[in-house]
């Protein structure tokens, strides 16, 4: 027989319902919608009325109350119930349906459905039966899991008749006349929406998408608290605040094996422990989609640009004191390669101690594959908020609108990143940093004020205090110095980038230790300065310095000897001559 099924349970606090579960209901009762697709954090436990249920149990017990039929299905268990008299009651409805429609092709009898797995696990047996059940039986609530594995999204042409006639069954669920004037309730649920056919998903207006967030840091605390008082032995090295704070972007899944893991071993639950399943579970999960960074050094460590640091620092206040409204959207980075924008992106995040992500290249050679890659990202970043975003390169990672030869893959990677960037609910959650050389090609939409480009700054290739930069580089690197007038110096590295005086200062190094010194002298810089090439095409870097001009969003963020060349009119001609020029070298 069709088997019931068994959902684990275990105490937890919390009564209310979830915002997302809250909206499923509010759109239900309101008949606004009967078909939800349910995806992101699915395959967490959820809180409800002092216990912790998995999410099909969850439903059941907060979304079905007064329903005579609930059902579940997936081609793994099969079809089954949430009680045994539920079972009973399709089972005497398979006997009807089959003594009034004559069967299902390729089924045997009504008596072989309910004895044979193989049936109950069939999409081309099960759908037709629970299609004439939301048709004929009323206060009927289905749910669906990995409907990905039914309706997988790929090409139509790839797809089996099999396979198609599933997709079109699922379509007419939501928009059969006859399914709205019943009580009944379809629930569709994958981890990513992505996976799921997209003429299911995008183009089925009667189909409700709800995303299942991640627990965020307050549903985190109060979920660490409460593990805490069932487990009070459990040893900690940091407070239960830091542990919901570090423990961003776990679900309460992968918080509670901290948990176990302590109890098991008998160990303490560290924060180096913590970091170290992050960075192996963000590895595992997200491959190079997102980098994990945790920089090792603050503005304070960033030698000269004062003016950038000073505003930069008064942002880092607002965010610490919750002045949302006041937060950029997103701060660009501008200028050639070596001047340190990463560098300051870096020392920016530190000095907010949020979580720090670099995203890396969302492109896949799959078919599908890149757009389920940016749903991934930008679920996790939902997650993490309050987070801090670096995007290098970012003319590279997201694509532009109306951008050709891909196949749509780029305008629908810069759409997805595009809708997110301009929700102004995340202003002062999610600050996003991104650099680029060649803001002429990132999309105007993206570098605009009241998306990423509320503040945009400036970098020059020519170091602005060389010699701050050389004993800032020299300390965070641990070069030893002796004291030595650096004016000589400063006379052979003029026009260097800080990137350019970073190789330097390292080269000296290797000059102090052949010549058997542990510190750094200035005949050893001398040399280094001396020895080193630097490997630059300046009509490049000058095109990419006025590019950074006409991109900056305020003039105060302009060095005093660049900003006297600052007449826009005259700088949009020269950008245009050496652009004419590095094309006709084939750079550009």
């Amino acid at each position: 027989m069709i088997p019931v099924s068994n959902p684990l349970q275990d105490t937890a606090p919390n009564p209310r319902l979830p915002q997302w579960a809250q909206t499923i209901k509010d759109k239900y009762e309101a008949r606004e919608a009967s078909q939800f697709l349910l995806y992101g954090n699915v395959h967490d436990i959820v809180p409800y009325q002092g216990e912790l249920l998995w999410l099909r149990e969850f439903l059941t017990r907060a979304l079905t109350g007064g329903k005579k039929i609930v059902a579940y299905f997936n081609v793994s268990e099969g079809l089954t119930f949430a009680t045994k008299e539920m079972q009973d009651d399709f089972g005497r409805f398979i006997d009807v349906y089959w003594s009034l429609s004559g069967g299902i092709q390729g089924v045997d009898s009504a008596a072989s459905i309910k004895q044979r797995p193989d049936h109950q696990k069939d999409p081309r047996v099960v759908l037709p039966l629970l299609e004439k059940l939301l048709e004929i039986r009323n206060k009927v609530v289905l749910m669906v899991d990995h409907i990905e594995k039914i309706v997988p999204d790929s090409p139509l042409s790839y797809m089996s008749m099999d396979d198609r006639r599933a997709l079109t069954t699922l379509q007419r669920w939501a928009l059969h006349p006859m399914f709205h004037k019943k009580d009944n309730a379809i629930i569709l649920i994958s981890r990513n929406l992505s996976d799921v056919h997209r003429d299911l998903r995008e183009t089925n207006p009667l189909l409700d998408t709800v995303e299942i967030s991640f627990p965020d840091a307050g549903e985190r605390l109060e979920f660490i608290s409460f593990q805490l008082q069932q487990i009070p032995q459990t040893k900690m090295d940091m407070t239960t605040e830091r542990f919901a704070a570090v423990t961003a972007g776990f679900n309460r899944v992968a918080i509670n094996g901290f948990y176990q893991q302590a109890e098991k071993t008998g160990e303490a639950i560290t924060l180096a422990s913590v970091k170290k399943r992050k960075d192996k579970s963000f590895r595992e999960e997200y491959g190079g989609l997102v980098e994990v960074m945790d920089p090792e050094f603050g503005l304070d460590m960033i030698g000269g640009m004062d003016a950038v640091k000073d505003d930069l620092r008064a942002i880092v206040n607002l965010m610490k004191e919750g002045q949302r409204s006041e937060i950029p959207m997103g701060i660009g980075l501008i200028g050639p390669p070596g001047t340190g924008k990463t560098m300051i992106g870096k020392a920016l995040a530190k000095e907010t101690s949020l979580p720090f992500l670099k995203i890396g290249n969302m492109r896949d050679k799959f078919v599908g594959e890149s757009e389920k890659n940016a749903d991934q990202v930008i679920t996790l970043l939902r997650s993490l908020a309050p987070v801090v975003v670096f995007v290098d390169e970012i003319d590279q990672a997201f694509g532009q609108r109306g951008e050709k030869g891909d196949s749509g893959v780029s305008q629908r990677i810069w759409g997805k990143f595009s809708e997110m960037q301009s929700d102004s609910t995340y202003r002062g959650l999610i600050l996003w940093i991104w650099a680029t050389n060649r803001p002429d090609i990132v999309d105007e939409a993206t570098k605009r004020p009241g998306r990423l480009g509320d503040l945009k700054i400036p970098f020059f290739h020519a170091a602005e205090v060389p010699e701050i930069i050389l004993k800032v580089t020299a300390k965070r690197n641990n070069v030893e110095l002796a004291d030595f007038d650096f004016a000589p110096v400063l006379e052979k590295v003029k026009g260097y980038s800080g990137a350019e005086l970073e190789a330097v200062m390292l080269q000296s190094r290797w000059f102090a230790r052949r010549a058997g010194r542990r510190s750094v002298n200035q005949e050893d810089l001398l040399a280094a300065a001396d020895d080193y090439l630097p490997s630059r095409n300046d009509r490049m870097i000058a095109f990419m310095e006025l590019l950074a001009m006409l991109e900056a969003s305020s003039r105060r963020l302009i060095p005093e000897k660049q900003l006297q060349k600052y007449n826009r009119d005259e700088l949009v001609l020269r950008a245009q001559q050496l652009r004419l020029e590095l094309s006709a070298e084939g750079l550009l």
